[in-house]
């Protein structure tokens, strides 16, 4: 890359969470100073620049970089699709958003808005984590006039990177805009391969019934449950009450019935319960690839866990008023 020339600007955006409150690190530097305002977010904070209002930034006196955290870029997508779209405010007990609490199926909306002044922007590197997926192929990517600005896609083990360059010397402002949800890898890694787990789990307690006592029939039980709470403890989750905690629950009491299914009552009923259980598997599967390409969970299960969630909610945010304590809105 060479060097940057008098009036250019180049810059680099870091995503590293998807929520609707989360920051967004904006870094740029030019051949001379400029500043940067961002018509629907606000700078949060600066490391490098100076404030010049609630959404702007410019580079400090003898120098021509900045690097400034923005919020309000990030819209959660809400359950019912015809809701709007809130960027910046977490829904906290007023509706269901693909948030913290259906972790790990995290979706969102990200749009930035971008005016130069000292400079033209002729360089923009976006960087969002491997833990997260930018869907390219559905991005808006212009000007604020309206004019299509050109790009290229690339990846590498640390996330995807988006690279803009423009041969016709820069851009005044950029409207970027792309759908962000969590990425494959992160729901093989946390949903995925923790059922397949579990699913050998319950084999080995129907061998244990028939191959053992009631005592070892408990044992292996007891085992899985272990299993199970260390794979939930080492997620990331914000968030006590998440869909993935709703599926570990699940899986505890599942392997528990099929224990005891299996060392006290007739083999049909225990198998009758593990097919039925195989069914809620392999469509909890489908959902996580249809999430993968739609950035959404088939209503089946997005609308009950969405009502079971809120309910918990409300009736944890009345205890804590009843104990005065203040439940703020990011908190759910």
């Amino acid at each position: 890359m060479g060097a940057i020339e008098s009036n250019q600007v180049r810059m680099t955006v870091a995503v590293d969470e998807i929520h609707s409150h989360s920051l967004v690190r904006i870094e740029a530097s030019g051949g001379e100073a400029f500043a940067l305002s961002f018509p629907s977010a606000t700078v949060f904070s600066i490391r490098d620049g100076e404030r010049s209002g609630a959404a702007s930034v410019r580079s400090g006196v003898g120098k021509s970089t900045v690097d400034a955290a923005v919020v309000g870029t990030m819209a959660q997508l809400p359950v019912d699709k015809l809701a709007d779209l809130r960027f910046g405010r977490a829904p906290g007990l007023s509706r269901p958003e693909y948030g913290v609490r259906f972790f790990p199926f995290v979706s969102s909306i990200f749009e930035l808005q971008v005016e130069c002044t000292g400079g033209r922007i002729v360089d923009v590197d976006f960087v969002i984590s491997s833990e997260f997926r930018a869907v390219w192929s559905l991005a808006r990517f212009e000007d604020l006039t309206g004019r299509n600005l050109t790009r290229s896609v690339a990846h590498d083990v640390d996330g995807w990177r988006e690279a803009l360059a423009y041969e016709d010397g820069g851009t005044a402002s950029i409207n970027l805009s792309i759908p962000v949800r969590a990425a494959g890898r992160a729901l093989v890694k946390t949903v995925v391969f923790p059922m397949l787990t579990w699913l050998a789990s319950l084999v080995a307690i129907l061998l244990a019934s028939y191959f053992g006592t009631i005592q070892v029939v408990l044992g292996v039980v007891a085992a899985s449950w272990a299993v199970i709470v260390r794979d939930l403890s080492s997620t990331k989750r914000a968030h006590q009450v998440t869909i993935l905690t709703g599926i570990c629950v699940f899986e505890l009491i599942s392997a528990l019935t099929v224990g005891l299914l299996a060392d006290l009552a007739r083999p049909w009923i225990t198998f009758a319960y593990l097919a039925v259980v195989l069914v809620v598997v392999i469509d909890g599967l489908a959902a996580v690839s249809a999430f993968e390409y739609v950035g959404r969970l088939p209503r089946r299960w997005c609308v009950p866990w969405g009502l079971v969630s809120t309910s918990l909610e409300r009736m944890r945010a009345r205890r804590r008023s009843s104990a005065g304590v203040v439940a703020f809105d990011h908190e759910a």
